[in-house]
């Protein structure tokens, strides 16, 4: 009745206008959440990304992810180190920006030089982590030293002799290392290795440049040879083997990685078409500066994409030894790149297109079913008769525990073999992107303002 009465009342329009005010009032009031100011800050950056001439539509879901996240917590967040925000899948770009965040909002509310020192430390820890290779650690120990920033490190060679050689060459670049390679600078890279390299060799873009992103974190390329014929045959034991002790569960990864190491002999690079030929082809013609580090079967490093103007002079160009820091014209980004043999090319394009967790799907399942899935193929076990051996002996050397055998290679020409053969429907590339189905996201590099 008191409803009816007040829509049929001449002062109806301005009773309701009224009520609208007051309920958006007292909603916004009953809804604020005690992190508004970092909510604010992070809708701000979200719009300026958008606005962007070519904005990056995986940033702003970032953006919407963590303002939907954060919106919801009933606890105050006083840091990008809170863990409350690695809980919720908060990844490290985000974090980054609520610390320099609450940084600005220390710095002007300092009311001492104590507070005020004490912010700019903070500052800096975080400014020296956009250094590839740079954690928190090395950044605080850098900040006690005296170092205050990215200029500070940059122009004093006594900081630089705190730095590994892969923290140099992530200072060196890093201008261009922390920013991501668009796909029509991959697409150059790849035409000036085609136009270097013997036409023997196949190369091919895998990892988020397979995955169609429009811009990836680091470029990774496949190399194949048509008369690379060795293929290494993994070390794992049986997937059938007795394990009373547990013990080979806990060794299998490491015996995996020892079939990996990173330090190679003279023999080794003699052995390998990538080591003895690719490689230094390309630093001799200044395609390839400096190496971050190395295997049998992959090189990592920085490419480097000269001016239009130096191309056609690379193969007569004779570079200058440059000073620590000091790099030439160009486009410099972090490329890896994997060879396999011929056999390997449907395993390889399958395993390096990744990402990580699909992956990962695809380990479990081969090791479910008895098999072994790497970037060289799927494995199977073959039985021979098991050998007898005491305790002491299965204590000593846990793949005595395993029955003897030996892993075959199965024929697969294509991805869909592979798929096939695990019993799984093909997925395309371009929705290899499990990892943002987690419930927590892969781990990333992790900045820290924290001095503690």
């Amino acid at each position: 009745m008191l409803a009816r009465h007040i829509l049929h009342s001449p002062r109806s329009t301005r009773i309701l206008s009224f009520c609208r005010k007051n309920v958006q009032f007292y909603s916004t009031q009953l809804f604020r959440t005690p992190n508004e100011a970092v909510l604010n800050m992070l809708r701000k950056e979200k719009e300026q990304e958008a606005l962007l001439a070519n904005p990056n539509s995986f940033k702003i879901n970032a953006f919407v992810n963590a303002i939907n996240v954060i919106s919801q917590l009933e606890t105050t967040i006083r840091s990008g180190d809170d863990e409350i925000l690695a809980l919720k899948g908060i990844g490290p770009g985000i974090k980054n920006r609520i610390h320099q965040h609450f940084i600005r909002h220390d710095m002007a509310r300092a009311q001492t030089s104590k507070e005020t020192e004490d912010a700019m430390r903070r500052k800096a820890v975080l400014d020296l982590q956009r250094v590839p290779g740079i954690g928190s650690v090395k950044a605080k120990s850098l900040v006690e030293a005296g170092c205050m920033g990215l200029e500070s490190l940059i122009g004093s060679e006594k900081f630089h002799e705190q730095l590994t050689p892969q923290q140099i060459i992530g200072l060196k670049y890093i201008d261009h290392l922390e920013v991501p390679a668009s796909r029509e600078l991959v697409e150059k890279v790849l035409e000036l290795l085609r136009d270097n390299v013997s036409s023997k060799y196949e190369i091919i873009p895998v990892g988020e440049f397979r995955r169609r992103f429009p811009k990836c974190s680091s470029i990774e390329l496949l190399l194949i040879h048509s008369e690379h014929a060795h293929i290494p045959i993994p070390t794992a034991p049986s997937p059938f083997a007795e394990d009373p002790l547990g013990t080979l569960r806990s060794t299998k990864r490491a015996i995996k990685k020892s079939d990996r190491r990173p330090g190679l002999t003279r023999k080794d690079r003699e052995n390998s078409s990538l080591h003895s030929d690719v490689i230094p082809l390309l630093q001799k013609r200044g395609l390839f500066t400096d190496k971050i580090s190395e295997a049998h079967n992959s090189w990592t490093g920085v490419v480097r994409l000269p001016p239009q103007s130096q191309v056609r002079n690379l193969l007569v160009e004779s570079r200058a030894e440059a000073l620590p820091l000091r790099i030439e014209p160009g486009d410099y980004r972090r490329i890896t790149i994997h060879s396999v043999p011929q056999k390997s090319k449907a395993a390889a394009l399958l395993h390096l297109t990744g990402d990580d967790e699909h992956t990962r799907q695809l380990e479990r399942r081969a090791d479910a079913m008895g098999m072994l899935f790497d970037e060289f193929g799927l494995w199977k076990w073959n039985h021979q008769e098991p050998e007898p051996c005491t305790i002491e002996n299965a204590i000593a050397d846990p793949s005595t525990l395993s029955k003897r055998g030996f892993w075959s290679l199965l024929k697969a020409d294509d991805e869909q073999d592979i798929f096939d053969t695990l019993g799984l429907p093909y997925v395309d590339p371009t929705r290899r992107n499990f990892g943002f189905l987690r419930p927590t996201r892969p781990k990333q590099k992790k900045y820290s303002s924290a001095f503690v």
